[in-house]
């Protein structure tokens, strides 16, 4: 026989924050690591950023998805543009775009939501810090995003040149 449990939603959410900060915690222990371009001892699952570069194109997969737009906290904006910013240093390949596209895909386990609303400055911020295009303004930069639902829940992000749009973004769709 089962027994449907209540959860007061208060109690739920206040639940939900304390595990954030403390994810947040453990970030910033390993941040130092991160900015110095140092592996840290220890990387969080969410945190584990890859970055590959495969024919022309950069491919970076971050096990997570961004926050909601509105006032992202400066932890977890600083823990994306950090995280992206020291995969792409270990491609150990001198990568530059006077135009870049970049693609972003969502693998997200909530189904129908809006990904209009998500906060993609810290992905492209990261981008620009690694020099990897000049400036985020429109002449250097065009972008285009996407989501699916996905148990598992990722982020990858293409970036390649904007002139090979036509040849490269059917290969990532």
């Amino acid at each position: 026989m089962s027994q449907e449990i209540k959860v007061d939603l208060k109690y739920l959410l206040n639940t939900y924050n304390d595990i954030e900060k403390a994810r947040m915690n453990l970030y910033l222990a390993v941040n130092k690591c991160l900015r110095s371009g140092e592996k840290p001892d220890i990387v969080l699952p969410c945190d584990d950023v890859k970055a590959e570069m495969i024919d022309d194109i950069v491919k970076i997969t971050v096990p997570d998805f961004p926050a909601e737009l509105g006032p992202v906290k400066g932890v977890e904006k600083n823990r994306w543009i950090d995280n992206i910013m020291y995969a792409l240093e270990k491609l150990d390949k001198n990568i530059y775009f006077d135009h870049a596209f970049i693609f972003i895909k969502f693998f997200t386990p909530v189904k129908n939501c809006d990904i209009d609303n998500w906060n993609i400055k810290p992905i492209i911020d990261a981008i620009k810090k690694s020099l990897i295009i000049y400036d985020d303004d429109y002449e250097h930069l065009s972008f285009g995003f996407n989501a699916s639902f996905s148990e598992e829940p990722k982020t990858e992000i293409y970036i390649f040149n904007y002139n090979e749009l036509e040849k490269f973004l059917p290969k990532i769709l």
